[in-house]
């Protein structure tokens, strides 16, 4: 089993958390009006944007134009009403997070998977997946913000640029978000 007592996990960690990333809630707004960067969906499958509704379930159709790209007033409303978003694929978005790929690039041997979890913070929608498990390690890296995790059944709390090791296999969520909060979730995995 992978853990932070392993040079390369340890190593990568390290570099999180004096590595800073400097977003705020109207760079990723700035981010998100260049709509040709997110398309219903990217070339390899995955989703370029999602909102994670009040079932516990990703919804993306809702997000979008008739030309299949994020149409950012109907994200924008949502947004306000307080739903949680994830972005995907978002490591070239500026110097610090290419910055992140290429350091995880040469720690890991292999790319890694960075989303962001975008929220207002009103608590008044769902904050996250329900409790769940990835066959993967993560590292998490709060960019601004707070929020309350249950991290094998232990209360959490993640705030600004924060870096949170989740071991492969460890249940976790998030349970609370009281205020604007941008988090990177870094996936550590061998992609086919």
């Amino acid at each position: 089993m992978r853990n932070l007592h392993q040079p390369s996990f340890q190593k990568f960690h390290e570099f999180l958390v004096t590595h800073q990333v400097n977003l705020k809630e109207w760079d990723i707004f700035d981010i998100l009006k260049i709509s040709k960067r997110f398309p219903y969906q990217f070339h390899h499958g995955h989703e370029s944007i999602c909102l994670l509704d009040n079932l516990g379930t990703k919804l993306r159709k809702e997000l979008f134009d008739i030309y299949g790209f994020l149409d950012f007033d109907k994200f924008k409303n949502f947004y306000d009403k307080g739903f949680s978003f994830i972005i995907s694929d978002v490591l070239d978005i500026n110097d610090e997070l290419k910055k992140i790929e290429q350091v995880a690039l040469e720690t890991f041997g292999v790319r890694i998977c960075g989303n962001f979890y975008f929220s207002k913070g009103l608590n008044n929608q769902n904050v996250s997946f329900p409790e769940h498990t990835d066959d993967y390690c993560l590292f998490i890296k709060n960019i601004y913000g707070e929020s309350v995790w249950n991290i094998d059944k232990k209360e959490t709390i993640i705030k600004d640029q924060n870096v949170q090791f989740i071991n492969r296999m460890t249940p976790h969520c998030v349970t609370s978000i009281k205020e604007p909060r941008l988090s990177l979730s870094l996936a550590i995995y061998k992609q086919d």
